[in-house]
């Protein structure tokens, strides 16, 4: 794995969005899990009720996430536009990394 420029420059050059949700907090390990289990999502962090997503190739990642859990009837209090980070471009370098093994693998 090889990224270069910088910190902005590689988050940019991944696609890397980040939505921070704040669910009620008795649906919130449901919503993390369902979340993680999205195609196009890269990483889910849990911190109570907000969970902090970080999604790649979507146009619309707000409404993504609204919508998943809005299908899973799980009530998005709060749904807002997160700041991507180079520890979010480096796991979904990975993820991808990884994804590419295995397909070459089976």
């Amino acid at each position: 794995l090889l990224a270069t420029g910088t910190p902005e420059e590689v988050v940019q050059a991944r696609d890397v969005r980040v939505v921070e949700v704040e669910v009620d907090e008795v649906q919130a390990i449901a919503a993390a899990d369902l979340l993680r289990a999205q195609p196009g999502v890269d990483g889910v962090s849990h911190y109570g009720k907000l969970i902090r997503v970080a999604l790649r190739g979507l146009d619309d990642p707000e409404r993504f996430v609204r919508d998943a859990l809005g299908a899973a009837q799980l009530h998005v209090q709060r749904c807002i536009p997160g700041r991507a980070t180079v520890e979010d471009a480096f796991v979904s370098m990975v993820r991808e990394d990884d994804e590419k093994r295995a397909v070459e693998a089976a």
